[in-house]
């Protein structure tokens, strides 16, 4: 029997809390809003963190409620826990998992099929999170792209179930407490200390034991109201405004967990323990439509990305227009809907549902050679490889140093230094042509979405990233100074909007007016992936395209930013030529030279070289003083 101080707060937790269906009602919009556009809702990842302490208030009430019942017995509680973990969450994710894997099967080209199956076996076995922490090819489609990045938190949360009511259970209260806390604070270190370190923030952001101490709040929570002690409505009130406030400003903080979480997390378990008596919080967050909302919770989070992901695929756009956000909000509403009038629902009271989780988990891993050959059915011949890459990745300088990284005429005296990112690592065929032609070698050290010159801002790039950029800058550093002519080429429309860039940039060609130093445009922006586009049409699915001012727009920047240094020579106008004749040759169909939506591939790095005359013969003059 319950007694003294457990029995108040017992007949509170077991009564259905509408608040909280308030309090999931709004995390999940939050979640959504930002997904849907950051600007939206600046700080609308906080729903996650909400969730997080949702779930580590609900399922300790649960195993308390377990713990101290009449007959209390651990294998009857721990298997009934489990039971219904797996009715709650398995049946309508494997279902989503299934709907996505269709559609990756008949709309993605096979290099982000192929991405994405890696990403799905993650997500089936609850690994996902391990998996985008990793998770960076630079020519994989975008994490905007990816139908299941957001399965990562409910990674998180099943490996929490995995060993949180064995602790619960087990524990006596006065100790799980004071567990709780030391776990707490020695984990809030540990985020902090590993945020600290470079090329660590991706991980962190997904690691579960970065997240654990926002499940620990909802369990400290939970352990308060269940010995009967409850807060002034005041408090309530207060934790409102603070997870306002949160979701508005806590851009400013960051979104990695840690300290910088602290303000939503107090305040959600500050709305958790307030009074049970009707407040004007409570009674907002009881209203019918947020308790719609809070019911649907679940399988909007489930659906709402994979829906956003497969319309921006299509569109290639990761900001919807109106037609686009109607289509997103009646396709999310219309599977949200039925996800859980016909999956979630019933198999939450289903005898067999744990069975025939076991089994559609099963068949989600059988079904993966039947996509593979679907996929393969449903796609159009192949393109082959010139047109599928921009050079062969085992022979380039490209975030790694490959042999002497020379082009051109190897036996030639006369030789330049070519830097950049991704986009002047595509130019390796296109100075291997010059080269040959004007017998001179070009020396091309590159880096993914990094121009390896000193001062550049390595932490702002992808952590996966970082450590290569670093070692290329280390590597160049020795030869900028012994090479008298110096090309620079990069994707300008990503790195002039960084002012540390732009002051790394300038500070560069400030550190060598004895040199001479060419810098090359941006080529033109594509409306569609090429490849997608060649699926898209085989497919019969319309494809719209629109003029791409992107790239205009940047080079006009750049050569303001370099004009007043006379001994820099910005090719603007001059490779504008190239690729306007090449705009004339292939009017039709442009893309037929690009590997993806801004790099050309093999075909049209050697074709811009064949055009461009004017780079012929600023190269010769160069090198011939």
């Amino acid at each position: 029997m319950l007694q003294g101080k457990f029995r108040y707060g017992v007949a509170y937790i077991l009564k259905f809390r509408n608040d909280i269906q308030g309090l999931r009602a709004i995390a999940v919009l939050a979640v959504i809003a930002f997904h849907f556009d950051p600007q939206l809702l600046p700080a609308g990842f906080v729903g996650v963190d909400v969730f997080f302490v949702l779930s580590g208030f609900l399922i300790t009430q649960i195993l308390l409620t377990a713990k101290f019942k009449e007959g209390y017995s651990f294998k009857t509680a721990v298997r009934t826990f489990y039971s219904s973990r797996i009715k709650r969450i398995f049946p309508a994710y494997l279902f989503m998992l299934f709907i996505v894997l269709i559609g990756a099967s008949i709309l993605f080209t096979p290099i982000d099929f192929k991405t994405f199956l890696t990403g799905y076996k993650s997500a089936l076995g609850f690994l996902s999170n391990y998996y985008f922490s990793r998770f960076g090819d630079y020519f994989s489609p975008g994490v905007f792209e990816q139908p299941l990045v957001h399965t990562w938190s409910l990674a998180v949360e099943l490996q929490f179930y995995l060993f949180i009511p064995l602790i619960i259970l087990l524990m006596p209260i006065k100790w799980l407490k004071l567990f709780l806390v030391s776990i707490l604070c020695t984990l809030l270190i540990w985020s902090e200390y590993r945020l600290s370190l470079p090329a660590n923030s991706q991980a962190v952001y997904y690691s579960f034991f970065a997240r654990v101490p926002e499940f620990i709040v909802g369990i400290l929570a939970a352990i308060y109201a269940f010995n009967g002690r409850i807060i002034h409505p005041k408090f309530a009130l207060a934790g409102a405004v603070a997870l306002v406030c949160s979701l508005f400003f806590q851009k400013e903080l960051g979104a990695f967990p840690g300290i910088r979480v602290i303000l939503p997390v107090v305040a959600t378990a500050l709305i958790l323990v307030a009074s049970p008596e009707k407040n004007s919080i409570k009674r907002f967050l009881s209203t019918p439509i947020m308790l719609l909302i809070g019911a649907l919770s679940y399988s909007l989070y489930l659906w709402h990305w994979p829906v956003l992901a497969f319309i921006r695929y299509i569109t290639n756009q990761d900001k919807l227009n109106l037609t686009a956000a109607v289509v997103f909000i009646l396709l999310t509403t219309g599977f949200s809907t039925l996800s859980y009038m016909f999956i979630e629902k019933p198999f939450r009271k289903h005898k067999r549902a744990v069975i025939g989780t076991i089994m559609g988990i099963g068949l989600l891993v059988t079904f993966v050679p039947v996509f593979k050959l679907v996929h393969h059915k449903l796609s159009p011949p192949d393109l082959g490889v010139e047109l599928t890459r921009y050079a062969d990745p085992q022979s380039i300088c490209h975030s790694t140093i490959n042999g002497d990284c020379i082009r051109g005429d190897s036996q030639s005296l006369k030789e330049i230094l070519v830097l950049g990112d991704s986009h002047a690592a595509m130019l390796n065929l296109f100075f291997d042509y010059l080269g040959k032609q004007n017998r001179f070698k070009a020396q091309i050290i590159t880096a993914s979405s990094c121009v390896p010159i000193e001062g550049f801002d390595v932490e702002r790039i992808a952590a996966w990233a970082q450590n290569d950029c670093l070692r290329q800058i280390e590597y160049v550093k020795p030869l900028v100074e012994k090479q008298d002519i110096i090309v620079i080429a990069a994707y300008w429309s990503w790195q002039l909007p960084s002012d540390t860039f732009r002051t790394a940039l300038e500070d560069f060609v400030k550190r060598y007016p004895n040199k001479q130093i060419l810098v090359l445009p941006q080529v033109p922006v594509q409306a569609m992936h090429p490849q997608r586009e060649y699926r898209f049409k085989h497919l019969g699915i319309p494809v719209i395209k629109s003029h791409i001012t992107e790239a205009e727009y940047a080079n006009a920047q750049l050569e303001a930013l370099l004009a007043p240094y006379s001994w820099v020579k910005f090719l603007g106008n001059e490779q504008g030529e190239a690729l306007d004749v090449l705009q004339k040759d292939f009017p039709s169909n442009l893309s037929v030279l690009y590997y993806d939506r801004h790099h050309l591939n093999e075909v049209g790095a050697v074709e811009y070289a064949v055009r461009s005359k004017n780079m012929k013969k600023l190269l010769e003059s160069a090198l011939n003083n």
